[in-house]
This record gives structure tokens, C-alpha cells and sequence, in this order.
């Protein structure tokens, strides 16, 4: 088996597996916010994941944990924690089983990620259940290193971020791509989780790697875009992460939506802004309004990723090493803490949002 390794936040990450182009998948899907461990992150936490092909195993680990009673909070999402059914082998040993992607999760002394070699599912059904591991143990790691993760989008401009953030669907996505659009020399920084703490120099936010999800509603918003959709040579190809009904959406890794965009790729900024999207189909431009402590107070919560469900975190993925996992209180003075330092607006926004002169006025007055 060859392997790579990846850092984030201090954690290093150690993926061996038997399928090179998987490693270089996942070293592609998480450029620009993993970088390459140093001499520093050798004295840190450590992670070892192995990605294996074992068809009979797969259907071993398959049997006995749905045969099983127990079951393991694995992925922290921001609707929800979706649990896996388990058997537990050990104090610190588990196997768990997702049918939905046929893939099996072992815990032990190093993390397994088990997955058929017969070809029954798609070719590259082992990369999404991969990536998700990989993931969940950096959220969990930020969680416990004392950081907050929003849920929203970002970019930055001359080395200083604002982030959209806020409930699904209120346009946070499709902001993020009219500014990446319109705005000259505009980066992308995140998108759906933003990984923040609060540091001597201020507020830094790091992007966490996921699936862009782009809807063909919100592409029409902003002139361009469609094109560069409609011209996409290749898109995301790993193995589905959900049984939702994705038609009418396009999937793309982080680094295929900047080179669609043309646009640089930040691994962290300063965060200065937070703005709150609010859709309003029959406003001309928009409304950009600062928001009050006391506002800021009450709409902090609904910016948290996992806002639902805070008290909750990874049983399979967890960290301890890297300190104990926080309370819903901490969590919750943490992101105060977070915006007491940020400049927060609600921004009211209709079609006429997406034009060069209007964005030339939001960037002026989010600047002031």
C-alpha cells in the first residue's frame, strides 16, 4: 500500500491504500485547506486511515453489523447526525456499515475504510466514503481544538473574507458565486462549512472541503454562470454522499469549481463580514442593513453548522487526543465570542443583486 499525508489545523492525516489514483482524488479534493504536515504537526495529533478492497470482509462487517441492535453517531451534517449500525469488538474497537454507499468503517488502533473489489458497486465507490472520514475526523478535531464551524460560503478580497451564512436555500451559495463572478480578483474561500476561531490578529476562518452544490435556479441568476456549467468537462466522481434527489443540481469538488470560476483558492483569511441572505424576488438590487448586538445575538445560532444539534458529535471519528469535545454551551459561547468581533448585516437581495455595479456597491459598503 502507498501513502499519503495531509494537515489540517495541526492534525496530520495518514491515508494508505492500494488504488493510487484514489490517494490522488483525495489529495486533489482536499488541496488548498490540507496542506503538507510539518516538523510542528509531528508533535500533534495524528490520524492513519486505511482504504482497502475486500470484498469478503465488506460482506462480513455488512452481516454482522445488520444483524446488530447497536448503532453509532458517524457523520455530523448540518440536518442532522446520521448514525450507523455497529458492533462494538472492544473499549475502543467498532465496525459500522453504510448500505447506502456498501461501504464499512473499522476503529481501532488506525481507522479502515472497507470496500468491495468485485466490482458490485461503482468504481469509485470507495472515494466518498473516504473523503467523508477524512472529513469528519478534521471537524472533530476543530470542535475539540477549540474552533466553531459555520455553515455558509466565503470568499475573500485583498487577503480579508466575508461570509455568507445562514438556513439552506437562503442563497448563500449563489451569492457566493455572483461575487466570485463580478467581483474583480475575488477568491474563494469556502463553502457549507467554514472552520473559524478567534486568534490574537482577530477572527480566522479556513475553509473545509466539500461537495459544491450548485442549482440550476440559482445559476440563472447570474450572468455566465451558465455557461461555464453548461461547458463543464468533468464534475464530481466519486460515489453519492446522500439518497437525495440531486437532478437539476451540478456537483463539483472545491478545486474544479475554482477552475471553473477562474478564481484563486484561499486555505484561510481574516473574516471580517457576516451576512445573513435573504431572498427577496422582488427587490430591484438590494438592501444591505447592519445588524445590532441584539440581532446579532439572536441570529448568531442560526449561522452555526449542526445548529440542531450541537450537544451531539462523531462516536467513530472522534478525536480525543486532540481535547475534549465541547458542550452545546461552549459551542454556543464560542460563536458569540465569534461575531462580538464581526461586522454582521442582513442583506437583502433580488435578481438586480447579480450585476457588476451592484456588487461594485456591496463591496464598498461591507469595506467601509
Amino acid at each position: 500500500m502507498q501513502s499519503i499525508h495531509m494537515s489540517f489545523l495541526g492534525l496530520t492525516i495518514e491515508v494508505s491504500s492500494e488504488e493510487v489514483a484514489s490517494l490522488e482524488w483525495i489529495q486533489e479534493f482536499f488541496h488548498g485547506s490540507f496542506g503538507s504536515p510539518t516538523e510542528r504537526d509531528s508533535k500533534g495529533a495524528i490520524m492513519r486511515i486505511d482504504h482497502i478492497n475486500d470484498s469478503r470482509k465488506l460482506e462480513e462487517l455488512r452481516r454482522i453489523c445488520q444483524s446488530s441492535n447497536d448503532s453509532i453517531a458517524a457523520f455530523v451534517l448540518d440536518s442532522g447526525v446520521q448514525r450507523l449500525p455497529c458492533v462494538r469488538t472492544g473499549e475502543h474497537s467498532v465496525f459500522a456499515y453504510s448500505a447506502f454507499q456498501n461501504i464499512a468503517y473499522g476503529v481501532s488502533e488506525t481507522t479502515q475504510v472497507v470496500k468491495d473489489d468485485l466490482g458490485k458497486t461503482d468504481e469509485h465507490s470507495g472515494r466518498g466514503g473516504l473523503m467523508r472520514a477524512v472529513r469528519e475526523f478534521a471537524m472533530d478535531h476543530a470542535w475539540r481544538s477549540g474552533y466553531s464551524i459555520l455553515h455558509g460560503s466565503a470568499f475573500v478580497i485583498d487577503g480579508v473574507a466575508t461570509a455568507f451564512v445562514g438556513e439552506k436555500n437562503s442563497g448563500k451559495t449563489t451569492a457566493l458565486c455572483g461575487c466570485l463572478t463580478l467581483i474583480p480578483k475575488s477568491e474563494f474561500l469556502a463553502n457549507d462549512r467554514i472552520v473559524v476561531g478567534v486568534m490574537d490578529e482577530g477572527v480566522v476562518a479556513y475553509g473545509l472541503p466539500t461537495i459544491i452544490s450548485i442549482r440550476n435556479g440559482g445559476a440563472m441568476l447570474v450572468d455566465s454562470l451558465n455557461k461555464k456549467l453548461s461547458n463543464l468537462s468533468t464534475q464530481y466522481d466519486g460515489s453519492p454522499l446522500s439518497d437525495k434527489d440531486l437532478s437539476g443540481r451540478h456537483l463539483l469538488t472545491t478545486r474544479g469549481f475554482c477552475s471553473m470560476m477562474n478564481c484563486g483558492l484561499r486555505s484561510k483569511a481574516r473574516l471580517k463580514n457576516l451576512v445573513f441572505p435573504v431572498i427577496e424576488e422582488d427587490e430591484k438590487g438590494f438592501i444591505l442593513r447592519k445588524l445590532s448586538k441584539l440581532e446579532v445575538q439572536q441570529r448568531l445560532p442560526v449561522a452555526a453548522f449542526a445548529r440542531g444539534h450541537l450537544q451531539e458529535h462523531t462516536e467513530i471519528f472522534s478525536m480525543p487526543k486532540s481535547g475534549p469535545i465541547a458542550s452545546e454551551f461552549e459551542k454556543s459561547e464560542r460563536f458569540m465570542a465569534v461575531g462580538e468581533k464581526l461586522d454582521c448585516y442582513e442583506l437583502r437581495m433580488g435578481p438586480g443583486f447579480y450585476t457588476r455595479e451592484a456588487m461594485g456597491e456591496f463591496v464598498r459598503l461591507i469595506s467601509d
